[in-house]
């Protein structure tokens, strides 16, 4: 057998290997770049998914209760909102909306005068001494989480209901109008 063959051998040259291995780097390399645009984008999507669900929570709680509304308390405009109940109208009863925490709140309270307080009263009447009633919360409920900011504004019956909402780095800023149609 002769070792010095004449035929020469069939192989890869150094160059030629490092330049296979320099595109199969930067396949790798796009392939992870592509990954990690892929993963952010969906977090994103994902967490803005998220605030609009909530906000849909938000306003459709917000919305039937002040259809259902008596009286606004609030002065408006306001970065809260409070109102008589109207939805059972045996008892005088409160809502309150605000925002607290990164979340949206809603409260149920009535007003009553200390030496009364079972007997629920309107939250402007006075006692014989002039003295405005106390506030007794009976309920507080976190209604939809990432609300940071709730302005509503009014333009007769018509409500204008701005929501902000943060989750991670994602902001939106969502609006809607709703007519309260027992409101004098």
């Amino acid at each position: 057998m002769n070792l010095l063959s004449s035929k020469p051998y069939k192989a890869f040259t150094l160059i030629e290997s490092l330049v296979a291995i320099a595109v199969g780097l930067l396949i790798i390399a796009a392939t992870l770049t592509t990954f990690s645009v892929s993963r952010k984008a969906f977090a994103s999507l994902s967490n803005r998914a998220e605030i609009v669900q909530n906000s849909r929570i938000a306003f459709e709680r917000i919305g039937r209760d002040l259809k259902q509304a008596l009286l606004i308390v609030t002065t408006l405009p306001a970065s809260q909102i409070e109102f008589q109940d109207g939805h059972d109208t045996s008892s005088i009863n409160y809502i309150r909306y605000f925002t607290q925490n990164g979340g949206l709140y809603r409260e149920f309270a009535y007003y009553a005068f200390p030496a009364l307080p079972d007997a629920h009263v309107l939250f402007d009447e006075l006692d014989g001494q002039g003295n405005l009633p106390q506030k007794f919360v009976l309920q507080s409920e976190l209604v939809a989480e990432y609300i940071n900011i709730l302005t509503i504004s009014a333009s007769g019956n018509l409500l204008n209901i701005d929501l902000g909402a943060t989750k991670g780095t994602t902001t939106l800023q969502i609006f809607t109008t709703i007519f309260a149609r027992n409101i004098p």
